[in-house]
């Protein structure tokens, strides 16, 4: 038997992990010591090594209590369960590969583009493109400064009703 301490270095996990998943049920020790201690076995650790896999594999906490309510002794469904789970575990992760892949070829083709633009893009045009617009503001606050009323626009014909 195992003191916790001695069980989460054991598996690589800390004190605190195996108090929460105690808690949720996922994995209680075998025993208590006369003082209160948690005690494990080794055949814990086989049920942890299973929780710490679905953890990686994205498997939420609760749809793991369910999956593995107790150290498996025998059963085909949760076998079954089980093998349901990672099915579908790998088809999420093959969608979100797929979303990853498809962002990043977004970003090629962008990055492809403003490789593409750049050569017609150059400090010159940019400088003039600014002067333009410094000038266009200028002449608009000016004519505010002096208060230019702007030519009435001419109203279009209207189209004959049909």
């Amino acid at each position: 038997m195992l003191r916790i301490q001695q069980f989460a270095r054991l598996a690589n996990v800390t004190v605190r992990t195996l108090h929460y998943y105690d808690r949720l049920g996922l994995l209680s020790p075998t025993l208590r010591s006369a003082g209160g201690y948690r005690l494990y076995r080794m055949e814990d650790l086989a049920q942890l090594e299973r929780i710490l896999v679905l953890r990686y594999l994205g498997v939420p906490l609760q749809e793991i209590a369910v999956l593995l309510p107790a150290p498996p002794a025998t059963g085909g469904s949760a076998h079954t369960s089980l093998s349901e789970t990672l099915a579908r575990q790998t088809t999420v992760l093959c969608e979100r590969r797929d979303g990853i892949n498809r962002v990043l070829k977004a970003i090629e083709r962008a990055r492809q583009a403003i490789e593409a633009r750049r050569p017609t893009w150059s400090p010159e045009l940019q400088e003039k493109i600014t002067a333009d617009w410094q000038q266009m503001y200028a002449d608009v606050k000016s004519a505010i400064d002096r208060q230019v009323v702007p030519p009435a626009r001419k109203a279009k014909p209207s189209l004959p009703a049909g």
